[in-house]
Formats: C-alpha cells, structure tokens, sequence
C-alpha cells in the first residue's frame, strides 16, 4: 500500500481552488438574505422563499452531475474539464448577486441564485471528487482536506474584512456588499489556472460496471455511508440555521449591531487554530472518533449561548463580553465536520468500489453535497418562521421579547437537537483505519491484476 506524503506543489493549488468557492457558503447565507431584504426591500419570507426554490432545485440536480462527473471524462481526465465549465458560470451568478442591477426583483433573485448554485455545485463536486484521488491513503485525506479548510476559512476572513474595511473608507452598504462578489471575480481566474495547470488527473477506469439498480442496492447496504450522510445534514443544519441568524442575534438579542462583522471574524479566525487539533485528534484516534468528540464540545458550546443569550434578555450586563468569548470558543470546532465527513467520505469511495466494481466519487460526493445543501437549506425556514410565528419586521428598530426568545431558541435548540442524532449515528461507524488498509491491499492487488490481465492480451 502507497503511504507516500502527497507533495506541497499539489496541496497548495489543490487547497487553493476553495477560495473563490467559499463566498457561496457561509457569505451566501450570512450577507445575501439580509441584504435584499434590508437594502433591496424584497421581504423575509420572499427572500427566505426563494432561497428554499433555488436549494431544491439545487439538490435535485446534485445526482444527476454525479452520475455525469464518474461517466462523462475527457483526454485530460475525470475533473479538469468540468472545473473549466463551471468558471465561468459561476463568475457569472456571482456578478448577478453581488452586483444586483436598478429594479432587481424575486425574478431576478431567483434566477441569478439557479445560475449560481448549479455552477457550484458542478465546480464543488469535481473539486471533492478530485480530492479523493490525489490522497489515496486514510491520514494523508486528513491532512489534504485539512488544508482546504484552513485555505475556506482564510477566505472567509477576507471576505469579512473587506466590508469593515469599505466601511473604515467611508463605503456605503451597497459597497460593501460589492466587495465581496469583486472578490470571488478576480480570485477565481488565477487559482483555478494553477490548479489544472499543475495538478494531475485521471480517467477512471470503466470496467467491471454493475447495473444501476444492483449499484443503489450497494449503496442501501452501505451503512457507514448513511451514518455520514447524516452527520453531514445534521452539522449543515447548524450552519446554515446559526448563519442566517448570527447578524439578528447580535442586532436584536446582545445589541451589538456594529459589532457583528467583528465578532464574525473574530469566530472565523478562532477556527483557524481548531483545524490542526482537530486534523491531529483524527490522525491519532480514528476520524469518527474524532468526529464525535467535536460534536460533544458543539453542544457543549451551544449550551453555553444559550446561558448567555437568557442573560442578554435579562439585561446581564456582562451578557455581551461573555458572548465574545463563547463565540471564539464555538470558532474552534467550526472546521471539524467538513473535514471529516469529506475525509470519512473518501475512504466510503473505496469501500464502495471494492463492492461496485468501478469508483463512483462523482455520485457519492454529489450524495454528501445533497446532504450538505439540505441541511444549509433550512437556513431561509428560520426566517420564514420568525417572521410568521414570532412577529420578526426587519422595518422595526427594536423587536419585541417574543421575538427574542425565539430567535435564541431556534438558534441554540435546532443544533443541539440534530448534533444529539450526529452523535448517534457516528457511535455505529465502524470503518476503521486498519479495515481502510485492508481493502486498500485488495483494490490493489485487483489492479495489479486487471493490468497484468491487460498487458498479457496484448
């Protein structure tokens, strides 16, 4: 078996390629929803609306690309040319959101948002896909998608700091808010270049093909796959749920409105620091081992918020600077789950392709990033609910403590609910590294075989 560390010349252009990637993450749903309701004037529940319509057809169209990523390769290999397509697509939902024009409408949302998010699903998929072939071994997956995280989070930092500095200039809200789309449009060129330019690829081998339906009774059966995809939806529901609300928290719960671009940063900055502890736990114990721990400081962190957050409705006055330090200690498991769900996920690859006969990362990572996107996708039906059920009006200065009380509650209650099924699910993993090992020897030695099978017919 190939232990052999992958080189720095790829990690670094492979890491590299998230940057522009990541403002349709965390920025999407932090900035996005509220600025076309504050500033364009659109209203929670149609911006919250047609988030959900784009998310829907966003997951709907994640097979699909899958099944095209494993099937339809060219002469450069499996990703290159597809990470090409969606350059361009996804420069061009960009411009449309973060640049909306005099008149920007549902319509308008909605179709720039379709454009988007179809674009980067193609470009995350063959990014993850590729991953999963540059490191064949169960810690160097660790330490590649590691540094893919530390490289997601420096962007996010950026992309943070671009308002406070628009902002300390004298830009207006509309600035900032360009500021970020501008960003992502002149990143994206250069590092996707380096990327194809310097990474290797390669076709996938296409022999041994099982029927379609025999292949969904292989992935049915794959428990450890469905463990993960859970743990995936259940960490995306946090996210995307406590990235919509954060700015509404800070506005509303700790009155700290022109402090939420700096705690934001300050969260993201504490999380740079979690990702090597975290990618150490999991080389030293096993990844779901690791993932469970991270998800026991989760809601211990959550729990926190919420001791915090009733004291903020009481008017505590040390509510703010304790919220200060709660955040930066929540910051510190923030890279934890999209590391070892994309690391766990690579090595299912294997398992699964030991079983199928054919390696399918396309499919299932277009399966982990439909779970992803479900889970990020319940981030517009809090806002539905808080301004159906608990009397939200982005129009008011001040909102009334029902209100308050459930912004928290869906905030705290929401995460720590689905991180109790996360750690339920992962305690059945059993995927370890020494079982990792063993069917890489096999696919091995079947390789070895089906070459040396090859070579004597010719």
């Amino acid at each position: 078996m190939n232990e052999q560390r992958i080189p720095w010349r790829w990690v670094l252009p492979y890491a590299s390629m998230v940057a522009p990637v990541s403002i349709i993450g965390m920025p999407m749903v932090v900035f996005v929803p509220i600025y076309y309701i504050e500033e364009i004037g659109l209203g929670a529940a149609t911006v919250g609306t047609l988030f959900i319509l784009a998310r829907v057809w966003d997951i709907l169209t994640d097979p699909p690309m899958g099944l095209i990523l494993d099937r339809a390769q060219s002469p450069w290999g499996k990703h290159k040319h597809w990470i090409l397509l969606a350059t361009p697509l996804m420069m061009g939902g960009a411009a449309l959101i973060y640049f909306p024009q005099p008149g920007a409408d549902a319509v308008y949302l909605g179709g720039s948002l379709l454009l988007l998010y179809t674009s980067y699903t193609l470009m995350f998929m063959s990014q993850l896909s590729w991953g999963a072939e540059l490191a064949p071994n169960y810690n160097e997956r660790i330490r590649l998608f590691s540094m893919r995280e530390i490289v997601s989070i420096i962007s996010m930092i950026t992309v943070l700091c671009l308002p406070l500095l628009v902002t300390y200039l004298g830009g207006s809200e509309a600035a900032r808010f360009h500021s970020i789309g501008l960003y992502m449009l002149i990143l994206v060129v250069p590092v996707i270049l380096w990327a194809l330019i310097v990474l290797p690829d390669r076709r996938s081998s296409q022999e041994s093909q099982v029927d379609w339906k025999e292949g969904l009774k292989i992935l049915a059966a794959n428990h450890n796959m469905r463990r993960v995809l859970i743990a995936e939806i259940a960490s995306s529901v946090t996210q995307g749920v406590q990235g919509s609300l954060f700015f509404l928290m800070c506005t509303h719960l700790f009155d700290v409105r022109d402090q939420r671009f700096a705690l934001l940063l300050f969260y993201f900055l504490c999380s740079i620091f979690g990702v090597p502890f975290w990618q150490r736990l999991a080389e030293r114990l096993q990844k779901h081992q690791a993932f469970i721990i991270a998800g026991r400081y989760i809601i211990l962190m959550q729990l926190c918020v919420l001791a915090v957050g009733v004291a903020a409705i009481y008017g505590w006055s040390g509510s703010v600077i304790t919220f200060w330090v709660v955040i930066g200690l929540a910051g510190l498991a923030f890279g934890a789950p999209p590391i070892l769900v994309r690391s766990l996920m690579s090595d299912i690859i294997d398992r699964d392709e030991l079983s199928y006969g054919k390696r399918r990362s396309g499919l299932l990572f277009a399966l982990t990033t439909t779970c992803s996107k479900i889970g990020v996708g319940m981030s517009p039906v809090v806002l539905i609910i808080l301004e159906v059920a608990f009397g939200y009006d982005a129009a008011l200065p001040e909102q009334d403590d029902l209100m308050r009380w459930g912004l928290l509650g869906m905030y705290v209650i929401g995460s720590i609910s689905v991180y109790l099924v996360l750690l339920w699910q992962l305690s059945g993993y059993d995927l370890t590294r020494e079982r990792h090992s063993e069917i890489q020897r096999e696919l091995e030695a079947r390789n070895a075989a089906s070459q040396a099978s090859a070579a004597g017919q010719n």
